[in-house]
């Protein structure tokens, strides 16, 4: 997620501050984020289900 730019990585209290800055002033990243986020749930709605469909096949 962080290579598809989902999830952001910050290093220090200072690119946290921007990068909360840059999320709430600027709508377009904002929605890019959160459209990444929203892509990849949906293209793996039911692994949970799954892969503990898979653990009980184990035990």
């Amino acid at each position: 997620m962080v290579k598809k730019g989902g999830v952001l990585v910050v290093k220090s209290p200072k690119e946290f501050f921007t990068l909360v800055n840059d999320l709430t002033k600027d709508e377009a990243y904002l929605k890019k984020t959160g459209d990444i986020n929203s892509t990849y749930v949906s293209e793996n709605k039911g692994a949970s289900i799954q892969i503990m469909a898979y653990i009980r096949t184990l035990i």
